[in-house]
């Protein structure tokens, strides 16, 4: 017969090890996401490329961005003031 704390315990460290691994990979994902940036930075630096230029490539974004009600709203005002 299977003892009944076996389930709950298998649970709760499945749980555990669930988040642990995410938590890690996200971490991970982050730190590669940095040294591409920073790799990135370097080569243009060594191609002679302004810190404007470099500035203008870091912070450009390809996808959509998550944001805040309040962000959108601020930056919309400030598109309009631009116009």
């Amino acid at each position: 017969m299977i003892d009944p704390l076996v389930i709950p315990i298998v649970a709760i460290v499945g749980a555990f090890a669930t988040i642990s691994i995410g938590l890690v990979a996200h971490y991970v994902y982050l730190l590669e996401r940095l040294k591409a940036e920073n790799a990135l930075k370097q080569d243009m630096l060594l191609r002679g490329h302004s810190a404007e230029q470099i500035a203008l490539v870091i912070g450009a974004h390809t996808g959509p961005r998550w944001s805040s009600c309040s962000e959108r709203r601020a930056r919309d005002k400030e598109v309009k003031k631009a116009a």
